[in-house]
């Protein structure tokens, strides 16, 4: 109807912060505003927020839109190794997976996003089923049936990538279930086009046993044009 200025956005709750205020600048009259920001919390479960939207209107009044912000945030995974087996130590003790490899995680809890938190991480999906491939324990994702409609049908392709690898994943109507601990060999990986399908193939890779092929990996120039040279002097 009318332009508006000096839009922001904001977060309010308990737990909850941003890094910094959004700033939108000003909307044309019939305009709109996409707003991406990170959110940082220090508590972990369901969280409930608030949204907060402030604006000048064309007189210089500021008013504000607040928005509910629901999420649900897991408990920070296990970083230390997991040894079933202690002849895999180094005999002074030492953790063989020191050089950078893969080590094996703690857990990661079920993540849900049927109450709106799937949208806070549905760009990392396939690096989160990556992870969860790693780690010991059963982890499902559920809520995430947008994801059915990405640059790929990103549930399924998931799904099928890492099974390749020796995954023991299964999709599901509105996600998926991964059971980790499983074997992980390298394999030959089709990128299907989508930069975070490539990325998450490339770090699975990296911590499975043998040689890998990626097919089309220039396609993680849409988000990331620097993402192998960095792979590599991690791996």
């Amino acid at each position: 109807k009318s332009s508006i200025y000096n839009c922001m956005v904001t977060v309010e709750g308990e737990g909850l912060s941003m890094p910094e205020t959004y700033f939108g600048g000003n909307i044309a009259s019939g305009g709109t505003m996409r707003a991406e920001f990170d959110v940082q919390t220090d508590v972990a479960g369901d969280i409930a927020g608030t949204v907060v939207i402030t604006y000048e209107d064309v007189y210089g009044e500021q008013l504000e839109e607040r928005l509910p912000l629901n999420m649900y945030v897991n408990e920070q995974m296990s970083m230390e190794p997991v040894y079933d087996d202690p002849s895999m130590m180094m005999p002074d003790g030492k953790d063989p997976m020191a050089g950078g490899d893969m080590a094996a995680m703690g857990g990661m809890d079920g993540m849900d996003g049927s109450a709106g938190g799937i949208g806070w991480y549905w760009w990392a999906i396939a690096i989160l089923a990556v992870a969860a491939a790693f780690a010991q324990g059963e982890t499902v994702i559920s809520g995430a049936q947008e994801l059915k409609v990405k640059e790929t049908n990103r549930v399924d392709t998931v799904c099928s990538e890492l099974k390749k690898a020796g995954a023991d994943i299964t999709p599901t109507p509105d996600g998926m279930i991964i059971r980790g601990g499983a074997p992980l060999h390298g394999a030959s990986f089709d990128s299907h086009g989508d930069h975070r399908i490539a990325m998450a193939c490339a770090v699975l890779a990296c911590g499975a046993e043998g040689e890998s092929q990626l097919y089309d990996p220039d396609c993680v120039s849409v988000s990331f044009p620097g993402f192998f040279p960095l792979l590599d002097r991690l791996s």
